[in-house]
């Protein structure tokens, strides 16, 4: 089985201008409404807190520029210029607001420039690994990887406008140590889940943002969960703790734990124990654990915002190569049957509940084939009931609530010509079966929007009119 999946770009985004219009393309059947932004072709990257589009768009050499502009709209501001030629040739990282950019990226580093409202440009320079990045929420401190070897890769930390502190060298050779590191923030600390030195078991450190002082939170941290104060972590002996920030207030969650997962607001830790059963506890370890299923859960799925339960699977059909993931049931901890058979997924969307947690979304049938990568029909289940409300679409890869009853729906269609290697269909709608579906963009190349689901940012390719290319926004 490959483990992947597309991923959004979700990120906060402020209010934008209110000139709406919507824009059939004759040529392409392209459709797109809001503000044309950036009017010539470019590739949205994501948005900043402070409100600012991340963004990148091309030379007349065919070098990739990464730039930033208002999301109201203004000036342009040039961030970095790469020496390189392709829309793959910048990555982006966004921490509130915080970007950091890679440029002439090659075999697993890039040169880095970080750019906030307060600062400014910011060149640290080459030899750093794209994509592992964080910052403190003030945005004052940042921490990266640099000085990549084949074997070591040192974490840098410090003021954003340096100099930077290196406070550990890591192990780059193992498969596992180097694709799974985390990079975060949590608090006013930041921390790193990495492999130090040559080992293979990975220890999360909690360091003061200044790299002055650290904190060994944990020696065996398998995966983890970064929330705003507090980090919750599964060790490699199974059992599920967390910690402030600073490593201090720990408590123990769970033990004897396969896999586990955190409500959307942080407060609840579900986790599936090695016996299939799952319980649910404070993600601070305060009251009682409530075990909820007692055995046969084969994989945890998503949590209802309610956290009275969540979704699950029973069987798993595992197709192997040629298919992202496997098939599964969907069943829910309160009881009911969703998806009898393993023809579904029960966590592949991002928003999987209504926010009164009275109805479930699921992809079903879901084609898991390389070629659809994870996409279907949406099937929308009453949790009162566990019966059918409705069912539509057919190549939707991913929902997302935009205020608790109504959500934004990608769909999504090959396309090898898009950075991204899809091209998007974004709609909004409700999820009762009279409720009206509203066309936001069709032909969509790359796409950021915000948690509160108020605003879309996305970007169109150049076509043979491009009076659509570039990169649009619009209010949900």
């Amino acid at each position: 089985m490959t483990a992947s999946r597309r991923a959004l770009v979700v990120v906060l985004v402020a209010g934008c201008g209110d000139n709406i219009k919507i824009a059939p393309d004759a040529s392409s059947g392209r459709i797109t409404t809001g503000t044309h932004l950036v009017q010539h072709p470019s590739v949205a990257g994501g948005v900043t807190a402070s409100g600012d589009v991340v963004f990148y768009d091309f030379d007349e050499d065919g070098h990739s520029i990464a730039k930033v502009i208002p999301i109201a709209g203004g000036d342009e501001t040039t961030i970095a210029t790469s020496m390189g030629t392709g829309k793959p040739d910048i990555r982006f990282e966004i921490a509130g607001n915080v970007v950091f950019a890679w440029t002439d990226r090659g075999n697993r580093v890039g040169t880095l420039t970080i750019w906030s409202r307060s600062t400014g440009v910011v060149a640290v320079g080459p030899n750093v690994r794209p994509g592992r990045a964080a910052a403190t929420s003030d945005g004052n401190y940042v921490v990266y990887e640099r000085d990549v070897t084949a074997t070591t890769v040192n974490v840098a930390m410090g003021p954003i406008q340096g100099p930077p502190t290196i406070v550990e060298s890591d192990n780059s050779a193992d498969s596992t140590c180097w694709q799974t590191t985390d990079l975060a923030s949590v608090g006013n600390r930041l921390l790193v889940r990495a492999c130090p030195g040559s080992a293979t078991a990975f220890t999360l450190r909690s360091y003061a943002p200044d790299g002055s002082a650290s904190t060994a939170v944990s020696t065996s941290a398998t995966s983890a969960w970064y929330g705003t104060d507090r980090v919750v972590y599964l060790e490699g002996n199974g059992a599920v703790a967390s910690a402030l920030g600073d490593g201090t207030g720990s408590a123990s969650l769970a033990s004897n734990v396969a896999e586990f997962g955190v409500s959307d607001d942080g407060t609840t830790v579900f986790s599936r124990g090695n016996d299939g059963s799952i319980s649910s506890i404070a993600t601070d370890g305060t009251g009682t654990a409530r075990q909820l299923v007692p055995s046969g859960a084969m994989m945890l799925g998503a949590i209802a915002p309610s956290h009275a339960s969540a979704l699950y699977a029973t069987t798993l059909n595992d197709l192997g190569a040629g298919y992202v993931q496997p098939y599964t049931d969907v069943k829910t901890t309160s009881g009911l049957v969703l998806v009898p058979g393993a023809t579904s997924c029960p966590s592949c969307l991002i928003s999987s509940f209504t926010s009164d947690s009275r109805y479930a979304l699921v992809l079903d049938p879901i084609d898991n084939s390389e070629t659809a990568d994870g996409e279907g029909p949406i099937h929308v289940f009453d949790l009162t009931t566990g019966t059918t409300v409705t069912s539509f679409g057919s190549t939707i890869f991913d929902a997302l609530s935009i205020d608790g009853t109504r959500f934004l729906f990608l769909d999504a269609v090959r396309d090898s010509t898009q950075v991204t290697g899809w091209l998007y269909g974004l709609t909004s709608r409700g999820v009762l079966a009279d409720d009206s579906t509203t066309t936001i963009a069709t032909g969509v190349e790359a796409l950021a929007t915000d948690d509160s689901g108020t605003t879309v940012v996305y970007s169109m390719s150049e076509n043979t009119d491009d009076n659509y290319a570039g990169v649009w926004v619009s209010p949900l």
